[in-house]
């Protein structure tokens, strides 16, 4: 039996009632089938992900929104790029000996709690981009994980096919332009008000896809390999990096996902989908819906399972002895507050400030998933 609960609005027709009590039979269905795969990570692997932001100092509560601001249309959403001050480290501190679980791979991290780890030096950002949009919670968490496992200067890993001798081979040059914490192509990141590489506007840019943007003379241009190598230059500093592409600014970049997030879910519906199937569908494309929404619910799973916090502390700290934060000792807690804490850098303390806002249908789709999958049946 499908339990209905509708913390805030329930819907006033029948029509609207019978839609969501089908969206709701769709997601008890999905934790049924979540429930074997949580089971087996946890039997299997070392996994771990904190919930809560480890702070050692209390920051100054922010003052409370009495009103979230609604807006006229879903792609207004698009020009509301928030206006931040520019990166400056305003927290800098000294880590010494740090060993981060797993290898990092063109893929980002390989193993489960190499990314759980990552994943969650941002959360403090992601947790202020759901309360923004009114998403529901470890959305942009677990969209992170998916996309870059949490290495922030991760292009995607998509590979060309170049001519090498008599035969072609697949060759990874720095992906086919997707770029930042959650990967947003060129195209989409233009789309959403961030400024990009040689203002690349383009969804491939490999310099193999004619869809590629294109030079004086015509040539295909690969702004991906060219971004790809600025990251891996010791030349150019993160602060320079962000200058060039804008989508390499984790909290602009999260946000820019979700404004996108929120406009999808708002705007135009697909089909026989919900809202956030909706907007899940348009982001990663119809194709590879299915398969991407059950990795970001399996995510926001892992992300707020008790016991995968507790085997990743303890993993991180087995392979951590000798791990200090400005020359004193610290372990796994200490290092998930200090980097949350260096997100103040990238003006998330402003951000926090600024006005929240209401999508069409964003409480409709907090109602049938603003939990994190944390009942018995996971």
């Amino acid at each position: 039996m499908v339990k209905e609960n509708f913390p805030f609005q329930k819907p006033d027709n029948q029509e609207e009632l019978k839609s969501v009590k089908e969206a709701i039979s769709r997601r008890e269905a999905l934790k049924r089938g979540l429930k074997g795969a949580l089971g087996f990570a946890l039997a299997g692997t070392a996994i771990g992900a904190v919930m809560h932001t480890f702070m050692n100092e209390k920051e100054e509560a922010l003052p409370q929104k009495e009103k979230r601001k609604e807006v006229a249309h879903w792609q207004d959403y698009k020009k509301l790029k928030p206006e931040l001050p520019s990166y400056h480290k305003k927290f800098a501190p000294k880590i010494e000996n740090l060993v981060l679980p797993g290898k990092e791979t063109i893929y980002g991290a390989d193993t489960l709690e190499g990314k759980m780890t990552r994943t969650l030096r941002w959360k403090n950002i992601a947790d202020a981009v759901e309360k923004k949009y009114n998403l529901p919670p470890s959305l942009i968490s677990a969209m992170i994980m998916e996309e870059s496992t949490g290495v922030d200067l991760l292009a995607n890993g998509a590979k060309v096919l170049r001519k090498v001798g008599k035969k072609e081979k697949l060759i990874y040059e720095g992906g086919d332009g997707g770029f930042g914490l959650i990967h947003m192509q060129g195209a989409t990141a233009h789309e959403y008000g961030l400024h990009t590489f040689h203002n690349c506007n383009s969804m491939i840019c490999n310099g193999v896809a004619s869809q590629s943007c294109k030079g004086e003379n015509g040539e295909l241009l690969s702004h991906a390999h060219e971004l790809y190598e600025a990251i891996q230059s010791d030349a150019v500093s993160r602060a320079e990096l962000m200058e060039l592409d804008e989508r390499l600014h984790p909290l602009l970049n999260c946000d820019a996902v979700g404004r996108m997030l929120a406009s999808y879910m708002a705007g135009p519906q697909i089909e026989g989908y919900d809202p956030y199937e909706t907007a899940l569908a348009r982001y990663a494309g119809k194709k590879n819906f299915k398969n991407y929404m059950s990795d970001i619910e399996n995510n926001r799973a892992l992300l707020s399972d008790a016991k995968t916090i507790e085997q990743t502390r303890k993993i991180f700290n087995t392979h951590n002895t000798k791990l200090t934060i400005d020359d004193n000792p610290a372990d796994f807690d200490n290092y998930i507050a200090t980097a949350q804490r260096k997100n103040i850098n990238y003006g998330l303390t402003e951000y926090q400030k600024t006005e929240d806002f209401l999508p069409v249908n964003s409480n409709k789709v907090l109602a049938l998933y603003g939990d994190t999958l944390k009942s018995p049946e996971v």
